[in-house]
């Protein structure tokens, strides 16, 4: 997916809080006084270690920015990914179609950037839950974002009295759940799946664990069908996988606005069934950059107009 300069996909999801373990209740995103909260530990861990992740040996994300709304309601927390192997761009002249190399020097690193936005009041009845938005950036998506934000939260333990009145320790875990949209099977009327990806951990039995760290371990499995018989084709090599002991079955699926989305179908899912996170297309009128240092004044003005909206269905 090419992201275009002067738009962005909202995905819309629930930014569900809640306290690890030994029962106790979850920090509050943002807290009125001086009392522990989960803004405080995103600023904290901007330019420290516990912000950061990496994936595979050399990319690197990280938390880079946090700032608020004008009115205090919102938070826009930035994220980055780095990779020095990632491909140097190139670009086509409109005219002569002449390619041409983009600069880049031997210690740089191809870099884009993403933004959660979150509703800093908690949604009504739903506790430890609050509505964000995440930006959607090819590289950079909802997974790497969640595993970050968990980082940070779970390196701050706290303690409460339990119901005997004992005191013991917990921290927050947080999760994106996503409001849904269009099945898969919808989406394929006009979309086509290039292939599906088979995930599984391999075991390292009579090795020494501590020593030994399992790698994922990927199949992609081209499809040469299209139409109707796509969805059987899936289910077909669902049931396949779960034999052969495949734990997670990913499916891309490009879509006519250039976009390609991964759905991942559980083993008890029905592959026609699976749905997509809902997403919003937002038009800015001066051109946005890949990756950018601060948080986008235009998006969070687009986010917190989102935000203003009813949102109908829950996750």
């Amino acid at each position: 997916m090419i992201v275009e300069p002067k738009s962005r996909f909202f995905q819309q999801y629930d930014l569900h809080l809640w306290a690890s373990r030994n029962q106790g209740e979850p920090l509050k995103f943002k807290e009125d006084d001086d009392t522990l909260d989960v803004l405080s530990l995103l600023q904290s861990a901007i330019g420290k270690d516990v912000g950061k992740i990496n994936v595979g040996v050399k990319d690197e994300c990280k938390i880079t920015r946090v700032n608020l709304s004008a009115d205090k309601k919102y938070a826009a927390i930035l994220f980055q990914r780095s990779s020095p192997d990632a491909s140097t761009p190139f670009f086509s002249s409109r005219k002569t179609g002449k390619l041409k190399k983009a600069d880049r020097d031997v210690d740089e690193d191809i870099a884009v950037s993403a933004h959660l936005f979150v509703d800093m009041e908690h949604i009504a009845l739903r506790k430890g839950r609050y509505r964000a938005i995440v930006e959607e950036v090819p590289s950079l998506g909802k997974s790497y974002i969640q595993t970050i934000f968990h980082k940070i939260l779970k390196s701050q333990e706290y303690s409460f009295n339990d119901r005997n009145g004992n005191e013991k320790t917990t921290f927050t875990a947080c999760k994106l759940d996503g409001y849904k949209s269009q099945s898969l099977s919808d989406a394929l009327k006009k979309g086509t799946v290039p292939y599906v990806e088979l995930v599984r951990t391999p075991t390292v039995e009579g090795l020494d664990s501590e020593s030994f760290q399992p790698k994922e371990q990927k199949q992609k499995i081209m499809l040469r069908v299209g139409g109707a018989s796509v969805i059987e084709k899936l289910k077909t090599v669902k049931a396949w996988a779960v034999g052969q002991g495949w734990s997670e079955v990913r499916v891309q699926v490009r879509l006519p606005d250039g976009r390609a989305r991964v759905v991942p179908v559980g083993r008890d899912d029905d592959a026609a069934a699976v749905l997509f996170v809902r997403a919003e297309q937002v038009y800015v009128e001066k051109e946005l950059d890949v990756c950018c240092e601060n948080v986008s004044p235009q998006l969070l003005e687009k986010a917190v107009a989102m935000f203003a909206k009813k949102w109908t269905a829950d996750p």
